[in-house]
């Protein structure tokens, strides 16, 4: 009986300890992605970049960080497939208004108007963020103009 009280106890501090350490580890992430943020907005691009690169290596679930640096992406080195890339595997982890304005606004900047269409639709759906939702309706009111 001893045991089987020293095993459960033993078990339940590994797995509370893996817990935290993934705890700690998100934690840093959204820090980090914090940092990045400001440094994009001081205009240390490359610094967010790198901070956003670490972010997503603590926690690779961290759809903001990946739709933050696939802004950067779009917005500053002009690498529009490689940013399209990141906001799709934003969106694979969560369905992020942010995530699908970006991708509307990629596609329509290659010619891809149906698809720009799509996303913008898809923000406009998902969010409750009002300036967002009208700037998808504005976007999408242009594509559907022409």
């Amino acid at each position: 009986m001893k045991k089987k009280i020293l095993f459960f106890i033993l078990s339940f501090m590994l797995v509370f300890s893996y817990a935290y350490a993934d705890n700690k580890k998100i934690a840093e992430s959204v820090r980090l992605a914090s940092e990045a943020n400001q440094a994009r907005q001081n205009g240390d691009v490359d610094k967010a970049m790198a901070l956003l690169d670490e972010s997503i290596g603590l926690d690779p679930k961290n759809y903001m960080a990946i739709t933050a640096l696939a802004g950067i992406y779009a917005d500053y080195k002009k690498d529009i497939p490689k940013s399209i890339l990141l906001f799709k595997e934003a969106l694979e982890i969560n369905n992020y208004d942010m995530a699908h304005f970006g991708l509307g606004i990629c596609y329509a900047s290659v010619g891809m108007k149906e698809e720009a269409k799509k996303e913008f639709k898809d923000a406009i759906a998902v969010t409750d963020n009002g300036s967002l939702k009208s700037s998808a309706q504005r976007a999408l009111t242009m594509l559907e103009k022409g």
